[in-house]
């Protein structure tokens, strides 16, 4: 799904995406080598193609993060780790399994109940090592996306927060978290174990 969703984002015609991003990566691996040369794999190719595609300063990163965001919104729906009604006081809530790289997690919150006025705040945290970025879907009753608001953190961050105003004519939220690669090196397919993380969200009215 996710190169299906490139290539009819990103791509000028059907599977161009696809097929520059394999002709883009061909490896030469030097005569005599004990084992066949791994770079550069075709997201080494799209960590330079798409650099700026999402605006002056994104990158690759902000590309899995519109992918979680526009995946919660297709058929068939995301897997929603939780689902609560409005929050009345301050709640936390831990990530059902951790998520690998790549991977992302949903939470969803009930906007009836909350009083005219009201806003959402929501913080999270994330393990050591590991990267996530974040974002906050406002749906109307339809389901369809009125607004969505990534929520900034610095990179090597393990927290990010954001007040969510002007809710009220919203029916529920999704607050995406998604798992965009370790600290210590970008993203790689052939890194080795993907090692997941967890997370831990708090909400509570504003």
């Amino acid at each position: 799904m996710f190169f299906e969703w490139l290539d009819a984002t990103f791509g000028t015609q059907p599977a161009s995406l696809l097929a520059g991003t394999w002709a883009l990566a061909p490896t030469k691996t030097p005569a005599g080598g004990w084992r066949w040369s791994r770079k550069p794999t075709g997201f080494d190719v799209l960590t330079t193609s798409l650099a700026g595609a999402l605006g002056t300063d994104s990158d690759l990163d902000d590309v899995f993060l519109r992918f979680a965001t526009d995946r919660a919104l297709l058929p068939p729906p995301a897997h929603v780790g939780w689902h609560i009604p409005w929050p009345d006081q301050a709640r936390r809530l831990a990530s059902p399994t951790p998520v690998a790289p790549t991977g992302a997690s949903y939470v969803m919150i009930d906007h009836a109940g909350a009083p005219p006025g009201a806003s959402l705040r929501v913080e999270a945290q994330w393990e050591d090592y590991g990267r996530m970025k974040w974002a906050v879907i406002k749906l109307d009753a339809a389901g369809h996306a009125l607004a969505v608001l990534p929520i900034t953190s610095p990179r090597l961050a393990t927290s990010a927060a954001l007040t969510v105003e002007l809710i009220d004519a919203v029916d529920r939220f999704v607050v995406v978290g998604v798992n965009v690669g370790s600290t210590e090196h970008p993203f790689d397919p052939d890194q080795g174990w993907w090692e997941p993380h967890g997370w831990v969200l708090t909400v509570s009215p504003g």
